[in-house]
């Protein structure tokens, strides 16, 4: 009965936008966009009903189809039908860093070239490449700047590329970012107006994409509240952590801005500097827009030891560009220690027993198993702290030979009950993973195991670089013992 409904709706409402003036709009916007775009965006049209949010609640609208609502005030760009100009054909300038990327440009560039926008450059900054990477850009008409690998930022090298750049606008990729279609480029351009200052998009994980980063990404694009929809960002009314995260993120891995804005602001900083930028536009009253309907395709597959690090590079930033980032207290070396090599045991004993887990198994028994010994051990257990005692075997070398590192600040036969915060953490994590994985996976096989278990090391080897930065940030910490940890964690990140 409802869809009789919609029919008549869509109907009633198709009829009354035929006009020649549509028409024209209608066939300009095929020529440019292509038609698969179009019958999604008169989908759009179709299922459009405006409401009213809150200020501080995500701002949905949508571009591209699904039945999301659209608040019409932030789009000025959409009351006109099919607005297109007579010619639309925008000099854009694709901006990437690169370092031995020659495997991804072999499939990027091609790509690019193969965009419905014409008017199109490609500008490739290398930092030191020792494979093909050069000798492709050149081969697929992508002009190349060099720079020495120690010059390299992820400021500096996208800023050069800036300088260089031709076009009204500029996008920066990442070099394993890959397009989805044609028209890719075309959707990143649509949401830009005179408000609009930049456009970034969510990714879609490759096929080859581990458990651990198909977690991370599902769980970070629905905090930004782009899983189903796309939302314009701007200013939150409350302007703390969390309200400012989710209003003013931008992504490199796709972003696309105006060049003369960006000139402007330029990028800064080594890390995050998108996120930066992002916070820096919507505070001078800009406006940003972050698409979910239109992805790109991007993902890593790391080992467990970068994402300890990334999680303490990640902290660290965020502490600098948030004043009120969430920072427990780490006051104390000798306890935050044992907290740690206490932690990665119960960990490892995890992994062991998921290692001789019977198999097939449902996957919420496995899920009810994980959080248990999670819990249990670590908040009941009592046990004698020893270097000679702990069994890491389940983990990889790379952590095993972190850890040592803290095998000093051990009483020797000190015996005491676990009072540390990090295996909680671990245990928020551990739930964000169930929650995926029950909606994912009915039953866990021999191959959907493996992938379980490095998840749930590398989410571990993830909170445990977060938990280094929260120490180094305390005023308690012992700053020169961290400083050659510090260096140590922030290589190849």
């Amino acid at each position: 009965m409802s869809a009789g409904r919609n029919i008549f709706r869509w109907t009633w409402k198709l009829a009354g936008q035929i006009n020649w003036a549509n028409l024209k709009g209608s066939l300009l916007f095929i020529k440019t966009y292509g038609f698969p775009l179009f019958l999604k965006e008169v989908r759009r049209r179709l299922n459009e009903d405006a409401i009213e949010l809150e200020t501080d609640q995500p701002v949905c609208f949508e571009i591209l189809g699904k039945n999301n609502a659209c608040l019409r005030g932030d789009l000025d760009f959409f009351q006109s039908e099919f607005a297109l100009p007579e010619t639309f054909d925008p000099r854009t300038s694709v901006v990437i860093p690169t370092l031995n990327g020659g495997n991804d440009l072999a499939l990027l560039l091609p790509t690019l070239r193969n965009q419905t926008i014409r008017n199109m450059e490609v500008i490739i900054v290398d930092s030191g490449s020792t494979d093909n990477t050069l000798a492709l850009a050149r081969e697929h008409g992508a002009r190349t700047i060099t720079i020495r690998p120690e010059q390299f930022s992820h400021s500096y090298a996208r800023n050069l590329g800036a300088e260089e750049a031709n076009g009204d606008y500029l996008l920066f990729m990442t070099q394993d970012a890959l397009p989805p279609s044609p028209s890719w480029v075309c959707e990143m351009l649509h949401p830009m107006n005179d408000d609009v200052a930049a456009v970034s998009c969510a990714e879609s994980p490759r096929g080859d994409a581990d458990l651990f980063y198909r977690v991370i990404s599902w769980n970070h694009y629905r905090f930004l509240g782009v899983n189903e929809c796309d939302r314009i960002l701007r200013l939150p009314g409350r302007a703390d952590y969390p309200n400012l995260r989710k209003n003013a993120q931008l992504s490199n891995i796709a972003c696309l801005i105006k060049a003369e804005t960006f000139m402007r602001y330029k990028f800064r900083n080594t890390f995050a500097e998108d996120l930066d930028l992002g916070m820096r536009l919507v505070k001078d009253g800009y406006k940003l827009a972050f698409l979910g309907t239109t992805r790109i395709i991007h993902s890593h597959n790391r080992l467990p030891f970068y994402h300890l690090k990334r999680g303490y590079v990640d902290t660290i930033q965020m502490r600098e560009l948030f004043s009120d980032f969430p920072l427990p207290r780490i006051s104390d070396a000798d306890n935050f220690a044992k907290d740690i090599l206490f932690t990665s045991e119960i960990i490892s004993s995890i992994l062991g027993k998921l290692h001789n887990l019977a198999l097939p198994s449902r996957t919420s028994t496995l899920v009810a198993s994980v959080r248990e010994a999670l819990l249990k051990p670590g908040l009941n257990s009592r046990r004698r702290l020893s270097a000679d005692g702990f069994d890491f075997k389940n983990l990889d070398q790379d952590l095993k030979s972190f850890l040592d590192l803290f095998y000093p600040r051990l009483g020797r036969g000190e015996k005491r009950k676990y009072t540390g915060m990090l295996i909680l953490a671990i245990l928020g994590f551990w739930n964000v993973v169930s929650e995926y994985l029950e909606n994912t996976y009915e039953i866990v096989d021999e191959y959907v195991l493996p992938d379980v278990r490095s998840c749930l090391l590398k989410g571990y080897a993830a909170q445990l670089g977060a938990h280094m930065a929260r120490y180094s940030l305390t005023e308690d910490a012992d700053q020169k013992e961290l400083s050659s940890l510090d260096s140590l964690l922030r290589v190849g990140v």
